[in-house]
């Protein structure tokens, strides 16, 4: 309905580097000119919104993660185009995101080649940091699903961070901000995620969440131990800002074929230091 009452009112969609264009005055803004932008890049802009937008004749801005972002051999997804020459149900689209809330890489790409969407940034995993040691609940089986994951905050690990789905049940939730906040970042000793884990898998895994009384039984468990760790020193901070957004935008480009030169902070949120590397980076908004 929304996209169709622009077009029934002569709107005009513009482009990212379109808009660039109009707000740094090189070229007025059309008459009932919008922008159309999307974030996380959801799978239902393979199902839903890329059909239509090109019915329309209208473009938008994804600003995706691609560290979030996986690859897919088989057939493709049915469309709303499916639906109506009668190959796929409504069921069948509008369950998309319960099956794959995010766009495949081939998704992606199929979609950049078509002109419809331009593929910018929304840093490279959308990413939550610790901030303190303090316990704020516990990891659960739905938080790793779909966009509760990316409320969750990472975990230290070696050889590299966990995200949520690579990360055990029941591991503790720290306070947290924003990876590209001001914050420094509580780097974890794990002994206590490792108790919460095993407890969790030895008592059922899945089903132990479905217990009474579990959330107070791992909070008992946590407030035994001592949780230790150390802050991050503002160098690492720097080179962990650094590495989302700059891996954000070649990973893109690499895929796409197309510059990225345009980035949408996760949750709003940057600190100085990130508003600084992302002009080292490249970005020009």
């Amino acid at each position: 309905r929304k996209l169709a009452h622009l077009a029934d009112n002569g709107y005009l969609t513009l482009s990212v580097d379109e808009y660039l264009a109009v707000i740094t005055g090189s070229r007025p803004a059309p008459e009932r000119a919008v922008v159309l932008t999307f974030d996380d890049a959801r799978g239902s802009l393979w199902s839903v919104g890329y059909p239509l937008l090109r019915r329309h004749g209208m473009k938008g801005v994804v600003f995706m993660v691609p560290g979030r972002t996986a690859s897919r051999s088989g057939p493709p997804f049915p469309t709303w185009d499916d639906v109506a020459a009668g190959s796929a149900s409504i069921a069948q689209v509008l369950d998309r995101e319960q099956a794959a809330p995010f766009l495949f890489w081939e998704e992606v790409e199929e979609l950049a080649k078509s002109g419809v969407f331009d593929f910018e940034s929304h840093t490279l995993r959308h990413a939550r940091i610790p901030t303190g040691p303090r316990v704020v609940g516990f990891l659960t089986p739905a938080m790793q699903q779909g966009y509760r994951a990316m409320d969750v905050p990472l975990f230290a690990s070696e050889p590299g961070d966990l995200l949520a789905h690579q990360a055990p049940l029941g591991a503790p939730l720290l306070v947290s901000a924003p990876r590209t906040s001001e914050a420094l970042r509580f780097i974890e000793d794990p002994a206590m995620r490792l108790a919460c884990a095993e407890r969790v898998a030895a008592e059922g895994g899945e089903a132990y969440f479905q217990r009474p009384g579990w959330n107070r039984a791992l909070r008992r468990l946590a407030g035994a131990q001592t949780l230790r760790g150390r802050q991050e020193t503002r160098d690492e901070q720097a080179r962990a800002i650094d590495r989302e957004l700059r891996g954000a935008r070649e990973e893109i480009e690499a895929r796409t074929g197309r510059p990225v030169r345009h980035l949408c902070y996760p949750w709003h949120v940057a600190g100085p230091t990130a508003r600084r590397l992302a002009a080292d980076v490249g970005y020009v908004t």
